[in-house]
């Protein structure tokens, strides 16, 4: 189950226990079990911020303008922006086909990509 904003998580989760819930054959019963789960990503202000810093070290670095995509996925991102600490996602190499068979990675996105996030970080005046 993946949803955008953690309202969605409970309204979605209800309507499956619902579901769950209603035996349609004599004598079956269904449960629901959760393994485990990936939060949503939801951007703060902070981490607009952040991303505003990266994306201007980014075009520093040579890297064509980035305006930030929603992939529809789910990241370990989640769970540090859900605790309210700002968070970038995405900002690691280019590559596609997550998971699969088909994944890769563009080497030649490597360097680039680091220099830009060395670049943000030097930037922000941290220790």
């Amino acid at each position: 189950m993946r949803y955008i904003d953690p309202a969605d998580r409970a309204r979605t989760l209800a309507a499956i226990e619902k579901i769950v819930a209603t035996s349609t054959v004599p004598g079956a019963t269904a449960k629901l079990h959760i393994h485990g789960e990936f939060l949503p990503l939801v951007q703060s202000d902070k981490s607009k911020i952040m991303f505003d810093a990266y994306r201007a070290a980014a075009k520093d670095a040579g890297l064509p303008n980035l305006d930030g995509e929603f992939a529809g996925g789910c990241a370990d991102s989640g769970f540090t922006a859900s605790v309210g600490t700002p968070t970038i996602c995405g900002v690691g190499p280019v590559g596609g086909n997550a998971h699969t068979a088909l994944e890769y990675l563009d080497l030649d996105s490597i360097v680039p990509r680091a220099q830009a996030l060395a670049l943000a970080i030097l930037r922000t005046g941290v220790d």
